[in-house]
């Protein structure tokens, strides 16, 4: 696969979430937090990479919204896992 693809693949499907676990044990909350904040980080990068990547000026625009997005929803969820984490700890 060229990079060209990967780069592609990867950001077509960076809003997908994929949660894999064993069906006998179900993740804490805290555990699925993590999950989804690790897999928006990755979305991020991702993203950052597309930009980094893209050199059609029809596909800019896309790339910088898409970036910005990505990095909102992964500062939105750390935000959001340190105020359950301190209110945990009231």
């Amino acid at each position: 696969m060229s990079k060209i693809q990967k780069v592609i693949t990867g950001f077509t499907s960076f809003s997908s979430k994929i949660i894999l676990f064993d069906k006998n044990s179900a993740p804490t909350k805290e555990e699925e937090l993590r999950e989804i904040i690790e897999q928006a980080r990755l979305e991020w990068k991702r993203a950052e990479d597309f930009f980094n990547w893209v050199e059609d000026p029809e596909l800019v625009d896309h790339a910088v919204y898409a970036l910005e997005a990505a990095e909102k929803k992964y500062i939105y969820l750390l935000k959001k896992a340190r105020k359950r984490r301190w209110e945990e700890n009231l």
